[in-house]
């Protein structure tokens, strides 16, 4: 009976010393926390979000990360309720295939890219699944070759008035002319006593002018080529800390993943980093049109006419009313009604048809458009 208890005695002692070194041991056990790591303690895998492609701040930055350690608030103090609550808010593992290593030092990414031909109808696309945060930008400024054309025209002509208006007692414009008037401006005239008769002048023609050159805006630029960017969305946390969870984009994106570096003005761009050789494209926000047109040339004016005038024959020399006559339409009768009636006055309006004008030095476009602010260089695998 003693021996029994003496044996039952040390199976006690080495159970407990068991128990002391299992205890000891656990602490050094390193088990993947997910449920820690997305609740902003600063853990591995997740970008932080802010830009894209951020892959600098701890996985499951704090604004998103918070949230799930809040609710395993509990399990931090042994909960066994909190800890159930931090499992069903912390992020879900990442596929292996899809854990990728973060961007170099001083670049943003993996990020999912997209380029196309611009074209304002079509919206951009969304970005796939895995990725958020779009920056959208452009490359390659198309400067239209049309535009700046030169339009000349006549201005400023005038009729001439030094016509001779005849005045006829006749109705055949035969004989001698009873009155005459030039210039043909508002004039009194004499010698002319009967009512009716027939009147006869030729047209005047055009004189003075210029030739005004007129200059059409220049075409607009335009971007060739839309681009998108999107980063990582860090939804899914990877085991190992220097690897972020980039699933291969889908269309139209690109299926390689990429890498950026935003440059400021006037710098120079770096080098791609390895793995990300094997292509690149400088992207920007903006550009500033300065093109401008040259001065055209015009010829000088020709040709040009003018047409009808009113011919007014009245007894009060004012020249208010008459008969229409067109000039250089030949002989044409006219009749003056009321009690001594003939011609005592006339005048004339004339309008002028403008002549033409030729184009001798055309204009051009100058200038161009060049891309301004800080550049985005991509780079990818």
């Amino acid at each position: 009976m003693g021996a029994a208890r003496r044996l039952c005695g040390r199976a006690v002692v080495l159970a407990g010393m068991i128990s002391a070194i299992v205890s000891l041991a656990l602490p050094a056990c390193q088990f993947p926390d997910y449920g820690r790591a997305s609740g902003g303690q600063g853990g591995a895998g997740a970008p932080a979000g802010g830009v894209p492609g951020d892959s600098g701040g701890p996985a499951g930055g704090r604004a998103e990360g918070g949230e799930a350690g809040e609710g395993g608030e509990g399990g931090a103090s042994g909960s066994a309720d909190g800890g159930a609550g931090g499992a069903e808010t912390a992020a879900m593992p990442c596929p292996i295939e899809a854990c990728v290593p973060k961007a170099p030092a001083g670049w943003l990414g993996p990020i999912a890219f997209w380029d196309a031909i611009a074209n304002s109808a079509i919206p951009l696309p969304v970005c796939p699944e895995g990725y958020t945060k779009p920056v959208s930008l452009h490359h390659g400024v198309d400067m239209p070759t049309d535009g700046c054309r030169c339009t000349c025209t006549a201005q400023d002509q005038v009729c001439s008035t030094n016509t001779t208006l005849y005045i006829y007692d006749d109705q055949k414009c035969e004989g001698t002319p009873c009155g005459s008037v030039s210039p043909l401006v508002c004039d009194g005239v004499s010698g002319c006593v009967h009512s009716q008769g027939t009147l006869k002048a030729a047209i005047p023609t055009p004189s003075g002018g210029t030739c005004n050159g007129e200059i059409s805006p220049p075409a607009p630029a335009s971007w060739q080529y839309d681009s998108r960017a999107c980063a990582a969305s860090g939804a899914h946390l990877c085991a190992d800390s220097s690897r972020v969870c980039a699933p291969v984009p889908t269309s139209p994106y690109a299926s390689r993943l990429c890498v950026m570096n935003v440059v400021g003005e006037g710098q120079s761009l770096p080098e791609c980093p390895a793995p990300y050789r094997n292509g690149s494209k400088t992207l920007y926000e903006s550009f500033s049109d300065m093109r401008h047109c040259s001065a055209c040339g015009c010829s000088g004016v020709t040709g040009g006419s003018c047409t009808g005038s009113k011919l007014s024959i009245s007894a009060d020399g004012d020249c208010t009313s008459g008969v229409e006559y067109k000039l250089g339409a030949g002989c044409q009768p006219f009749t003056l009604t009321g009690n001594n009636a003939h011609p005592t006055s006339v005048g004339t309006e004339y309008s002028v048809t403008a002549g033409t004008c030729k184009v001798v030095s055309p204009s051009a476009t100058i200038g161009n458009a060049p891309t301004i602010g800080q550049a985005t260089l991509v780079c990818c695998q």
